[in-house]
């Protein structure tokens, strides 16, 4: 056998190519088949791991979803909760016999025992006893056994589990981790054999050419001076084992220069010869550069593939991997064009090399034909066809397209896409599919970290959102102070910008922001230091303030954020109670205010009784004695009415008695009785630049309402001066302006002024006193009556207060009967417990002309009732001596046909009109009240009676 290759050129050089080309096969196929076997290995540890992470995700849910059935039902006594969880028993059982399959290591083994523990535990142990303890109604054995048994249980289980699903977490990445590693060495190996192989061919080639190159050299030399006629040519002395062609050659050379003349032919067909094996050595040197062009594509498309696998892993775009998908694959599989389709909502997709027509129409049609096919079989396939005339470009001959449809599938085994490629040079091997739906896989797990990252990402955007509605102001931070997030109301409070506040942002880094921003830097510093390095409790909180961009005090706590039963931060609240603040600060101003308005004119009337009481003292000056405690216990009723009023006004309840009226003469008595007490430093005068002064008011809230603003224009001019009231009219109001001289009002307490409560922070206003309730009372009072307040002042010259009431145009004919003055006599029955204000009513009836029994008891006035029916009563409420109240009586009274129309008028301390006017009560006075207000109602009712034959509820509140 070895002198059959020695003697033939050809048979050396294909003995050689044929050894190099199995040792190039053997290398590539080694190669090839560990990655096969590797990639295979790989896939198949996968999906065990990723079905062990999916039944112990299931296994988690379930028992957790019975754990909540379970506390559902004793929390809400549903059958139907406890039903559903016992019928989870069995799903859970075949979960965990299923996981049982799949147990491969000492972990896997070690977590079903302990599935299987805490299942006996719970379903045999912990549950039946609570059920039967629940049932029984035993709560608090229940409670016991949850919090020292059941519970702690459940959350170590809970805990087992999350570790456990941790490390399956950590060995699916390490797997992973493993194989892009091992594919990188492959890919390594492969450039390096192909390297190796090719300077080995190299070497072949050259030592080729030297075997045969120089001898020919030599010859054709030989040849050549042969041909010139040189016949003492040399032939140079070979290798005497040497048996191939060159050896026949050099021999057979050797015996034509001995007869060179006579086998002139026989060496022309020697040289033809040599010439034929020379082709034949060029075309076998064609084919091996053949090779080494189909190893640079393999290169090529390794170098492709793995430019592919860094894209996939280099981005979370979605479009962006898309496009890297479609352009990486169709590179690796020589594809001319092609296009990947996500089965999604809004059909996610990326082509390249087609029209966007082509696109729309294949997406439109997606769920028909091959598409159709390849989701539910989800298996590749492939087509072949003839290109149509618009694929074919500046060619007119027939050509073939081979189209590729290969389903991307998740590790859910579900269709999550489609990739369809078309390639116009050849079709498709069986080794070529396979490789490509492995690629596919890979692909698929890299749109799944994509969804996932897009889930988490519209997570937190959502939770984001949610924190900005929050109307205070949020940060949350970990353990270690490092800023994570905060809201909108948050950054409007410290009226921070964008790269104040960066997410991510030490603790010295925001906390150095917000000690800039408020005014009490040490003490937040304190608190929030305290608060995470755990040296305060968490249920301390913090008052500060803030002067930008406007003042604000803010109240801040802390509390940990929990997750899975592990503190792992903290979130801060910072909430805006600058009203609230205001608020203590009015209340406290009310106390101090009252206090003081209440305690002087008591001290008073305390004080002068004291003196009647205990000595005897002459005619004038008891009067006088009388007279000062009868001005300051109108003082108090004034003060007690503030209040009554604002209470009134505030809830909606405040009536009014309308009249027309003129303003002049009703301005010109409340000077005159303001002018009595007037000091000799103020002067007063009434000026009137209208003649139309008819309003339609009520007149004692009018006359309240004036007495105030000019009042406070004497009391805000301590050093005198002259107080001017002018009347005056415009197209559509009637103008009334109070004008002092005295010491005017800041511009910055302007905006207030008619707030309850309000004073102006002033040391010289601060020893005038007041309860800042009555410019509340005067605004609410004009506003009811479709009029307006408002004010002009200057500090130090002097305030204007302006009332301007609707102009009224009245007829005679309304002022004649609005003041019809008539006597009426009549039976009046007064029930009343206190004997002292029963007696006042009774004289002050009498004097009026009215007959008057007087009862302490409802039963007793229901019995005199009956006897003889009144023309009035008046009634008290609280009726403490009698079986009967004032409400009882009035309800029986109105419920008697015989009674019904009797007008009846409530005399009570309780503010409680909107209840006694829809019993069918005639009239209401709050205690105290002039009698005098008592005796003109029941007139004007008995009047109103008799001209018109009819009860009239009237809907004023005297």
């Amino acid at each position: 056998m070895k002198q059959y290759f020695k003697r033939s050129l050809s048979r050396q050089f294909i003995l050689t190519m044929a050894a190099f080309i199995t040792l190039f096969i053997i290398g590539s196929s080694i190669i090839v088949t560990i990655y096969n076997v590797k990639q295979s290995e790989y896939q198949e540890t996968s999906e065990k791991l990723e079905n062990k992470e999916r039944i112990v995700i299931q296994i988690d849910k379930g028992y957790a979803d019975v754990i909540s059935d379970i506390r559902g039902y004793f929390a809400f006594n549903n059958p139907d909760l406890l039903q559903k969880a016992t019928s989870r028993e069995l799903e859970l059982d075949t979960l965990i016999k299923s996981f049982e399959g799949l147990s491969e290591t000492i972990d896997d083994q070690q977590f079903i025992n302990e599935v299987k523990e805490f299942d006996r535990f719970y379903f045999e142990e912990s549950l039946p006893p609570s059920l039967e303890d629940f049932e029984k109604g035993q709560v608090e054995e229940l409670a016991t056994r949850a919090k020292t048994s059941s519970t702690p249980r459940v959350e170590k289980f809970q805990d087992d589990v999350d570790d456990y699903r941790s490390l399956l977490d950590s060995r699916i990445e390490e797997h992973f981790k493993s194989f892009t590693e091992f594919s990188a060495f492959m890919n390594f190996a492969m450039v390096t054999f192909n390297g190796v192989m090719l300077l080995l061919l190299l070497f072949i080639i050259r030592a080729s050419l030297n075997g045969i190159g120089r001898p020919l050299t030599d010859l054709a030399h030989a040849s050549e001076r042969l041909s010139v006629g040189d016949h003492e040519v040399t032939l140079p002395a070979y290798n005497e084992r040497r048996q191939d062609e060159l050896a026949v050659l050099t021999k057979s050379f050797s015996l034509m220069l001995s007869a060179i003349k006579e086998k002139e032919q026989t060496l022309i067909d020697s040289n033809d010869e040599l010439l034929h094996q020379q082709d034949e050595l060029q075309a076998q040197q064609m084919e091996l550069e053949n090779l080494i062009d189909q190893m640079e594509m393999r290169e090529d498309q390794l170098r492709h593939l793995n430019q592919l696998i860094n894209s996939l892993s280099n981005s979370l775009d979605e479009d962006e991997v898309l496009n890297s998908i479609v352009k990486g694959f169709s590179a690796v599989i020589g594809a001319d064009r092609g296009m990947i389709v996500l089965l999604d909502q809004e059909h996610t997709h990326a082509s390249w090399g087609l029209s966007e027509e082509s696109t729309e129409q294949f997406i439109e049609h997606i769920f028909d034909g091959l598409s159709e096919r390849v989701i539910e079989e989800k298996q590749i396939y492939v087509t072949e066809r003839k290109l149509v005339r618009s694929e074919k470009g500046l060619h007119t001959e027939d050509q073939r397209c081979y189209d590729i449809y290969i389903p991307v599938i998740s590790s859910t085994d579900k269709v999550e896409g489609i990739m369809v490629f078309s390639r116009f040079s050849s079709g498709y091997s069986a080794d070529e599919l396979e490789e490509y739906f492995g690629l596919s896989k890979q692909i698929a797990i890299s749109l799944e970290k994509i969804q996932l990252y897009t889930f988490t990402e519209s997570e937190r955007v959502m939770n984001q959102r949610i924190l900005d509605t929050i109307h205070e102001g949020v940060q949350l931070m970990s353990l270690e102070g490092e800023l994570q997030q905060i809201n909108k109301t948050f950054c409007e409070l410290f009226n921070c910008e964008a790269d104040e506040m960066q997410l991510g942002s030490s603790l010295s880094q925001w906390m150095e922001f917000m000690k800039q921003r408020v005014e009490q830097p040490t003490e937040i510093e304190a608190f929030i230091h305290g608060i995470i390095n755990g040296h305060q409790d968490d249920n301390v909180q913090l008052k500060y303030t803030i002067q930008d961009p406007k003042y604000r005090v803010i109240e801040v706590y802390a509390e940990p954020l929990i997750r899975d039963f592990i503190k792992v931060g903290w979130v801060f609240v910072h909430r805006d109670i600058t009203k609230e603040h205001e608020a203590d600060q009015m209340k406290n101003e009310l106390v101090s205010t009252v206090s003081h308005e209440l305690r002087t004119p008591l001290a008073s009337v305390l004080g002068f009784t004291e003196l009647l009481l205990n000595k005897q003292l002459k005619e004038d000056r008891q009067k006088k004695y009388l007279t000062t405690i009868y001005q300051e216990a109108k003082r108090l009723t004034s003060l007690i009415n503030d209040f009554l009023d604002v209470q009134r006004m505030e809830s909606g309840k405040q009536t009014y008695d309308k009249k027309f009226h003129a303003l002049h003469p009703l301005l010109e008595d409340i000077i005159n009785n303001e002018s009595i007490q007037l000091s000799k430093a103020h002067q007063m005068k009434l000026i009137q630049e209208t003649d139309n002064d008819m309003v339609f008011i009520d007149r004692d809230k009018m006359i309240q309402t004036f007495q105030n603003l000019i009042h406070n224009a004497i009391k805000y001019s301590p050093e005198g001066g002259i107080i001017t009231v002018s009347i005056s009219e415009d197209n559509e109001h009637i103008n009334v302006s109070i004008k002092d001289q005295g010491l005017g009002i800041p511009k910055e307490a302007l905006p207030n002024l008619f707030t309850k409560f309000f004073r102006v922070d002033n040391t010289d206003r601060r020893k005038i006193g007041g309860t800042g309730l009555g410019l509340a009372i005067a605004k609410e009072i004009v506003k009811a009556h479709d009029g307006d307040i408002r004010v002009e002042s200057e500090l130090k010259e002097g305030s204007t207060f302006t009332v301007s009431l609707p102009k009224m145009e009245v007829s005679p004919e309304i002022l004649v009967e609005q003041n019809v003055q008539e006597q009426v006599e009549g039976r009046v029955i007064i029930v009343e417990d206190d004997r002292h204000l029963a007696s006042l009513l009774s004289t002050e009836l009498i004097e009026s002309g009215f007959q008057i029994e007087t009862y302490s008891k409802g039963e007793d006035a229901i019995e005199a009732l009956k006897r003889e029916v009144p023309d009035a009563i008046v009634l008290d409420i609280m009726l403490d001596n009698s079986r009967l109240n004032g409400w009882d009586v009035l309800e029986e009274v109105k419920q008697s046909k015989q009674l019904s129309e009797v007008p009846i008028f409530i005399s009570s301390a309780l503010d409680e009109k909107e209840k006694a006017y829809d019993l069918g009560a005639q009239g209401y006075l709050v205690k105290p009240y002039s009698p005098s207000q008592l005796s003109k109602l029941i007139l004007q009712a008995l009047l109103t009676h008799e001209r018109r034959g009819a009860i009239h509820i009237p809907k004023e509140d005297l």
